[in-house]
């Protein structure tokens, strides 16, 4: 079908990609960057500013909320690198398939007689124009012969 109909195989091709394809949903994350580098600035500021005034102050609030905030940016970097690395591995997969759809446009299958007995378990005859074919894995199809 491939070689006979082109058409056929960039419609397979197409829908092959929207079924790996996940929701575009990349933001951008030079600023999640950004202000962790703030928060660790910030940081470095309360930590002077409490050895410069003896522990008297109370920066302890302060500095449980930047920590607090410094690990959720963290935790988000991590899970947007992870789901990066899963979307390029789907991208991998994607064009490895294409390039077998591609090889099957001009090698087109060859019928394997020992394939075809492993897969087909009982072949009926309905009338002299159908058949109904029922797989060994379950399954039934009929199909109308052709003279």
């Amino acid at each position: 079908m491939a070689s006979l109909n082109p058409v056929l195989l960039e419609t397979l091709k197409t829908l092959i990609a929207m079924g790996l394809r996940q929701s575009d949903n990349d933001d951008d994350l030079y600023p999640v960057q950004q202000r962790l580098q703030a928060i660790e600035g910030e940081l470095a500021e309360v930590i002077q500013l409490e050895t410069q005034d003896g522990n008297q102050g109370n920066y302890d609030e302060r500095l449980e909320r930047l920590l607090s905030e410094k690990l959720s940016l963290k935790a988000k970097l991590e899970t947007s690198q992870a789901e990066e690395r899963h979307s390029e591995n789907e991208q991998a997969r994607l064009e490895e398939t294409f390039a077998e759809l591609d090889r099957l446009r001009h090698h087109p299958i060859e019928w394997d007689n020992v394939v075809v007995r492993q897969m087909v378990e009982c072949v009926r005859v309905l009338s002299k124009d159908w058949l109904r074919i029922s797989f060994r894995v379950g399954g039934e199809m009929e199909t109308h012969l052709t003279s």
